[in-house]
């Protein structure tokens, strides 16, 4: 009893101390350079993640360091060595006035490039921007288009070195994981629509904007003008947004806005690639072939998976009967013919699953909704001739994804375009497994160059097995070997 004793007193204290060390994380040598010069580091850097549903930065995917102190050409700022600057030297204003009569039409103001990537399903690219989202709402509540005006200034492009290794958020590639990995000032102002040609109101709407900021582009009289009170009477909601620069405020001049750029840059447009595309041999050397083209696939299926599930197919012309509001990929149900279906409940042969449609007897009469039935990525709708799709007259909705299968149900179209937009679905799509399985055998994986690759990694249980068996053997195992049974050691190694 006393040597069993003694044995367990060893193991848990050895794992005790094991656990107490910190994770160390290296430095990329800014502190350093900052100590050294007084320059300030350009906040918006290239190589980092980009959601371009939703248009929204996801934080650090190339590794940056600062360990040359690299700054730019005019010795304004300090910069990453993996980024070359060029400076723009060139001065001037650009201004822009347009009218956009539909949301589907919508340009972002500081990710066009990017959001016209045909990577994957380039309709989709920025509709769930709060940007689009602001302007499919008004323009389909208020029955109204949208005048945006622009003013914008270039200072300087950057762009990546495109000879350094990318970093993994996560190190697994199975499916689940790998949904883990992956200066313009603008008015935009929602308008009914007045009987005006599209130049007026262009020309009435930029003048307006001026006449906010005091810009003084425009003269006296024209701010007077009967077009510019027709405008302002027609406007139904107003937005001014200021990205970078100095704190907007109204009554900003044009010469306080052009000395503040330099103190607050922001990026005004974005191009890419998408994440699997660095995914190869070349950025993971480290890695067998093999393991790095399963896992740049894994990514990719995992980004087409995020496409595929926030599709929303349906009628997306307003004007029509068959409207969804929540539709963003036209389905060309906008013109079906009108058809007036009775659903007669749902039956299946498996496993039992309810659908509760109301519990109130008295009211659910004034709440029901005319309803087409159910579909899947795997079972069509009975009541579309077993087709994917929703019959005509009526409107897909999501339901559930189970383990990404999306399950939708059809009900008559208009009847949900009251309320807001239905925010994005983010990944993962697929349930973890109810059971972790952790693999003890030596993985051994052959490349194209007939190396063989041993995958590096030992359970720790091992020790307490041989604990439980031979309690003396276990003791003088470990004063023989020392605690080379606890140490895990992760990675490849090549045979």
């Amino acid at each position: 009893m006393e040597s069993r004793g003694s044995c367990l007193l060893m193991i848990c204290c050895f794992i005790n101390v094991s656990n107490l060390h910190p994770l160390v994380r290296p430095s990329n040598g800014l502190g350093k350079c900052r100590k050294n010069s007084s320059m300030t580091a350009l906040e918006v850097l290239a190589g980092g993640g980009w959601d371009n549903l939703r248009n929204i930065d996801m934080g650090r995917v190339m590794n940056l360091s600062y360990s040359q102190c690299q700054t730019t050409e005019d010795g304004v700022y300090l910069i990453p060595d993996e980024v070359f600057v060029i400076p723009q030297k060139v001065s001037g204003v650009e201004t822009n006035s347009e009218i956009i009569t539909s949301w589907l039409n919508q340009t972002s103001s500081t990710s066009s490039s990017i959001n016209a990537d045909v990577s994957f399903l380039s309709v989709l690219n920025g509709k769930y921007s709060e940007e689009n989202r602001r302007m499919k709402t008004h323009q389909v509540k208020d029955n109204s288009v949208t005048s945006q005006v622009q003013v914008g200034q270039n200072h300087i492009a950057y762009f990546p070195m495109p000879s350094k290794t990318i970093k993994l958020v996560k190190q697994h590639i199975c499916q689940r994981n790998s949904y883990l990995i992956m200066a313009p000032m603008s008015s935009q102002v929602l308008m009914l629509v007045p009987l005006w040609c599209k130049r007026t109101i262009s020309a009435s709407a930029g003048l307006n904007f001026f006449d906010k900021v005091k810009f003084d582009i425009s003269s006296k009289e024209s701010q007077e003008s009967s077009e510019i009170r027709g405008y302002q009477s027609n406007v139904a909601y107003s937005l001014m947004q200021s990205h970078g620069g100095a704190l907007f405020y109204p009554g900003i001049t044009l010469q306080k806005w052009e000395e503040s750029p330099l103190n607050n840059l922001v990026a005004i447009d974005r191009s890419g690639l998408p994440i699997h595309y660095f995914l190869n041999p070349t950025t993971f050397p480290g890695l067998p072939v093999p393991t790095v083209n399963k896992m740049a696939s894994s990514v990719r299926q995992a980004a087409e998976q995020y496409y595929e599930v926030n599709k929303r197919p349906g009628c997306i012309n307003p004007d029509s009967q068959n409207f969804n509001f929540q539709a963003n990929i036209d389905d060309a149900s906008c013109e079906g013919p009108i058809t007036n279906l009775s659903f007669g409940g749902i039956y299946q042969t498996s496993v039992l699953q309810t659908t509760c449609m109301s519990n109130d007897y008295e009211a659910r009469t004034r709440f029901s909704v005319p309803f087409a039935g159910f579909f899947s990525c795997q079972s069509g709708n009975p009541l579309a001739n077993g087709q994917n799709r929703c019959p005509p007259q009526f409107s897909q909705h999501l339901a559930a994804i189970s383990d990404g299968c999306q399950i939708l149900y059809c009900v008559q179209s208009g009847v949900f375009t009251g309320g807001q937009l239905k925010p994005v679905h983010l990944p993962p799509f697929t349930s973890p497994p109810l059971i972790g399985m952790i693999a003890t055998n030596t993985v051994a994986v052959m490349t194209e160059g007939d190396y063989v690759w041993r995958r590096k990694g030992w359970c720790s249980c091992r020790v307490f097995i041989l604990v439980a068996l031979v309690v003396a053997g276990t003791v003088f195992l470990m004063k023989k070997r020392g605690s080379s049974g606890l140490r895990v050691s992760r990675g490849y190694q090549e045979l």
